[in-house]
């Protein structure tokens, strides 16, 4: 072979090992926003759960805190749809949401914050099932609009 072959060879190598390191530090980045927003979200839940803890049930601060609560999960039901959060991260959030329990507490809080029918539509997707379910069987992920 001649030197000008092994040069393009050469190239081309260099060029497959740099392409091979860009995607995966590429995706390296996406995961760590990934989970960057995640703990964004963590954050907000522990600010959110100290309110309902530290305020009198039933004032209407209690009462704000729960709607807060409400759009945080909103938000992360919605995030979670467009692929914004890890994967693992959101199936162990949305496996506590989808538990019996977890349902009844976001109708109660519905109600108490009079909170409008077109309103958290994708949690009332979730809530909706009558049964436990995984986010792969959840109506709020394929929901559209």
């Amino acid at each position: 072979m001649n030197t000008g072959l092994w040069i393009e060879i050469g190239t081309l190598l260099v060029a497959t090992v740099g392409v091979v390191g860009g995607l995966l530090a590429l995706r390296q980045a996406n995961r760590q926003r990934r989970l960057d927003l995640g703990g964004l979200y963590l954050q907000r839940y522990w600010e959110i759960d100290d309110d309902l803890l530290r305020l009198p049930k039933g004032s209407p601060e209690h009462t704000r805190a729960r709607h807060r609560y409400l759009r945080l999960c909103e938000d992360e039901f919605e995030a979670a749809r467009r692929g914004w959060l890890e994967p693992d991260q959101w199936n162990v959030w949305h496996a506590w949401l989808a538990e019996d329990a977890a349902r009844a507490q976001v109708d109660v809080d519905l109600i108490a914050c009079k909170a409008p029918v077109d309103r958290f539509l994708l949690l009332r997707e979730c809530s909706s099932v009558s049964a436990q379910h995984s986010w792969k069987e959840c109506p709020a992920r394929v929901r559209v609009g």
